[in-house]
């Protein structure tokens, strides 16, 4: 892991030594923690601050998209902080990391193109459905969107377990809850209310 120099020799042992020209990535898939910040307008120019875990910075060979956009790279990064310039776009899209190996991150509705910073909408933890209650049509709701790209209109509800990430364990966690007597669910969940927790899920109503 890390950057190395090459030599090259001779069989006269002449040799050649390039400087800091190979990197070893390891089998790493990066993580994003934070985008900072998550908003901006729509004619792009906004430096985000990425942060997170195995990253590759410049001057390796990195994508970063914003919906479908790419973003301008600022060189100067590490593996745990990089730094962009969003391209012009429109709503709630999607944030693309790709390292140099192949191996990408995709946080969705990450970035909002807009003025001023996200609405902090109310919600109830676990209403995936958003019907104002919850059931066992509310795990059925996040399995659908992980597993048959069924649309969610807040992930933050979605978001059962409150850990900024939308998977089967907000499923599990919920059924927990329902039926399995694991105690109620992160706040809000006796009432709607905005999310105590700040993260990188967001409501789109």
């Amino acid at each position: 892991m890390g950057t190395v120099a090459i030599s090259v020799y001779n069989p006269d042992n002449e040799f050649a030594t390039a400087p800091l020209q190979y990197a070893y990535t390891g089998d790493c898939r990066p993580e994003i923690e934070s985008l900072d910040p998550a908003y901006g307008p729509e004619e792009g120019g906004t430096r985000v601050t990425i942060r997170g875990r195995n990253l590759s910075p410049l001057p390796y060979i990195t994508q970063v998209m914003f919906g479908t956009g790419s973003a301008e790279i600022v060189p100067g990064g590490t593996s745990r902080e990089v730094v962009v310039v969003t391209p012009p776009g429109t709503g709630t899209v999607d944030v693309l990391f790709v390292n140099p190996d192949s191996r990408f991150v995709i946080l969705a509705n990450a970035f909002r193109y807009g003025p001023g910073p996200p609405v902090d909408a109310r919600f109830l933890r676990g209403d995936a459905n958003r019907d104002g209650k919850r059931d066992v049509a509310d795990a059925i709701k996040i399995l659908g969107y992980l597993f048959s790209s069924d649309p969610l209109k807040c992930l933050d509800a979605a978001d059962a377990n409150d850990d900024g990430r939308i998977d089967i364990a907000d499923a599990i966690r919920l059924l927990g809850t329902l039926f399995g007597g694991a105690g109620p669910l992160p706040p809000p969940y006796t009432a709607p209310g905005p999310d105590p927790t700040p993260d990188l899920l967001d409501c789109a109503e």
